[in-house]
């Protein structure tokens, strides 16, 4: 990195400081798992309601099916943890998928099995073929999730036909496995819908105001004249505009007329983003309170009024109208860059519309990736899916061990591309039912023989519930162990309809969950190891392609829905990219030093990302040519991108 490009590139100040090697902070892993818990566990914005409505569904349906005998309640708790979204449309969208792929699933099972039910070998061959084909669409399409679960269904079938031998049997199970599936689905649905719904109109407001009201502290902080200090206010990142994303989509799918749901919503994430980045700049950089003018602290003044206006308008659900004349200001005012990119941001919101003709909307990922049936690594990730699982399958037959055929479908649950993205999956699983097992031996052992009643049977499940529906309702880097507690914990103590104290289902489970980890990650590593360095490349070129046509189209008028919707395919490409970086630290191999070094080149390379993009927004939105401190940031950029999806091995022939 050169010393020109540090300088000029205004790097966040919680970044970490330019050094010419990277070296390992000492690791305390206490301190970083306490870390992580605390914030991972933190309340959010919703997750109570979240955790409420999951809750209130779980107690309706293991009343119900307690009192109706119906099977597999573990399953159906399951069904209502996956169906609880952040809000209705989402729920909505999910509900209505497991109900098609759990027919489609109980159908595909009831055809295999009643032409394959005399004859193991061939079951096993078509029952894999099937894993194949919906392994294969996992990898490929956005709605892989649900093959996803047809594939568990058919390993399910397979286990089940070993265990019971009896075709009416069987067939019975499998419906009433439908059944157990279907139903939960509809009461989370209706509880998602009708008790402490998540509108994700009023879910867009309310983070915009959180954002706005961020944005208030940085600059009521830079008035008050408080200097600097680190940790004192939150830092913003670009995983703030992705929610308003992912909001807004849901908006147009709740209501397509919705103010927020076409190119208005489009701006208005983008001028959010800009303010909450310029405004902690600008607060960061007042280390002494005689660094800003008489003039800046009116026109600070004058910024907090209109953001105050801005979110009355946006609670009262009214226009966004201007008080005072930022275009007038942006001409007539000679500011700091910072300042000057906050009432540009202003002035920006405040554009009107009806200006542009036909602003560029974010386009809908495609049902198929462009190379879905031509890229060989799908097969050899829909190959590898079938190897693990069939192993299992094979090992725990030969052992005559059924307990343990959570196994296969713990190959298929893991199945995600990409080693580190595998491995953190395996390790919250394997975390989660631990943690779950450990619950319900505690509950067998001192609770369960004191129970004689129903209640008594809600009063000990409740707080267990509600802690995995508080852990599911966190971030993706932690939600899916609170559904492996619940899971473990129900499949050990709510699958009977009575009191029970053996602790068989609990072993073989966490038997089962180790082994399929243990067998998808060898299986990962040796056989055709999906590194994420190659994706990362691809996307490091297509975001630095994109960057450069920001570069190249700046001094060209453009709409300001065109200049947000650049602004935020951006942002989506640094945010995946950033993904990917933080899952290539979990790949099985690396060096503590190594994931330490890739750490502080990712906080580089981001705080460096976000400064360009909003030098070449800033000149796109003035008609300007890019100056020379952003065309140094994009030439960074390439040489930081480089390395980082290079590394460890540009590291170790730097070191050489």
């Amino acid at each position: 990195m050169t010393t020109n490009a540090a300088a000029t590139s205004g790097p966040m100040p919680d970044s970490p400081p330019p050094q010419t090697t990277l070296q390992a902070p000492p690791m305390d892993f206490v301190g970083v798992a306490w870390q992580y818990l605390s914030t991972e566990l933190a309340d959010t914005p919703g997750r109570f309601d979240a955790m409420i409505r999951t809750l209130l569904a779980c107690v309706i349906v293991t009343v119900t099916s307690m009192a109706l005998t119906v099977p597999l309640l573990s399953v159906s708790l399951f069904v209502i943890f996956m169906v609880n979204q952040e809000n209705f449309v989402k729920a909505r969208v999910t509900a209505l998928g497991i109900v098609v792929t759990a027919t489609l699933g109980a159908g595909l099972t009831i055809l295999i099995l009643r032409y394959t039910m005399d004859n193991t070998l061939i079951r096993m061959l078509v029952c894999a073929g099937a894993v194949f084909g919906c392994a294969y669409i996992m990898r490929v399409s956005k709605v892989g999730i649900l093959f996803s679960l047809v594939a568990l269904v058919v390993v399910f079938g397979q286990a089940a036909a070993d265990q019971m031998g009896n075709g009416e049997v069987l067939v019975r199970a499998c419906l009433w496995a439908w059944v157990a599936v279907v139903y939960p689905a509809f009461v989370a649905l209706a509880i998602n819908v009708w008790v402490l719904p998540a509108r994700p109109d009023q879910q867009f407001l309310d983070e915009a105001d959180r954002q706005l009201t961020m944005v208030q502290d940085y600059l009521a902080a830079l008035s008050e004249a408080r200097p600097w200090q680190p940790g004192t206010v939150p830092k913003p990142s670009q995983e703030s505009s992705m929610v308003l994303m992912r909001l807004q989509q849901a908006c147009a799918l709740q209501d397509k007329q919705s103010a927020w749901a076409g190119p208005s919503g489009l701006v208005l994430i983008s001028a959010l983003d800009q303010l909450t980045t310029t405004a902690f700049e600008q607060y960061c950089q007042s280390v002494q309170p005689a660094r800003t003018s008489p003039a800046e602290h009116e026109i600070i003044r004058l910024c907090r009024v209109e953001l105050a206006n801005i979110q009355t308008a946006l609670k009262q659900r009214q226009p966004l109208r201007p008080r005072h004349a930022w275009g007038t200001t942006l001409r007539t005012q000679t500011l700091t860059e910072p300042l000057k990119d906050i009432v540009r941001a202003l002035h920006f919101l405040f554009t009107p519309l009806t200006m542009h003709e036909s602003p560029v909307l974010l386009e809908e990922e495609p049902l198929f990736t462009h190379d879905a049936w031509v890229n060989p690594s799908y097969l050899y990730f829909a190959l590898k899916t079938v190897l693990s699982t069939y192993f299992c399958y094979i090992l725990y037959s030969a052992m005559n061990w059924p307990g343990i055929h959570t196994c296969m479908l713990t190959c298929i649950i893991v199945a995600v591309p990409g080693l580190g993205a595998s491995t953190l999956k395996g390790a919250l699983r394997i975390g989660g039912c631990l943690l779950g097992s450990i619950l319900a031996l505690l509950a067998t052992v001192f609770l369960i023989p004191q129970l004689d009643s129903l209640t008594g049977l809600l009063l000990m499940t409740v707080p267990v519930l509600a802690l995995s529906a508080w852990v599911t309702a966190g971030s993706e880097r932690i939600s899916y162990a609170g559904l492996q507690i619940m899971f473990a914990f129900a499949l050990a103590v709510l699958d009977h309809f009575g009191p029970t104290t053996d602790l068989t289902e609990a072993r073989d489970r966490l038997m089962g969950v180790l082994l399929g980890v243990t067998v998808s990650a060898i299986v990962n590593i040796y056989f055709w190891p999906d590194s994420l360095r190659e994706p990362l490349r691809k996307q490091a070129k297509r975001l630095m392609t994109a960057i450069d046509a920001l570069a190249s189209d700046s001094a060209s008028a453009q709409p300001a829905a065109d200049i947000a919707v650049r602004r935020l395919k951006i942002w989506q490409m640094i945010t995946t990219c950033e993904r990917g970086l933080s899952e290539r630290l979990m790949e099985p191999g690396q060096k503590i030093s190594d994931r330490s070094g890739l750490t502080v080149m990712a906080q580089r390379w981001v705080a460096t990302a976000v400064r360009a993009v909003t030098l070449l927004t800033n000149a796109q939105w003035d008609h300007q040519p890019p100056g020379t401190p952003s065309q140094t940031l994009v030439s960074d950029l390439n040489l930081q991108m480089d390395v980082m999806t290079n590394w460890p091995s540009t590291a170790q022939e730097a070191s050489s």
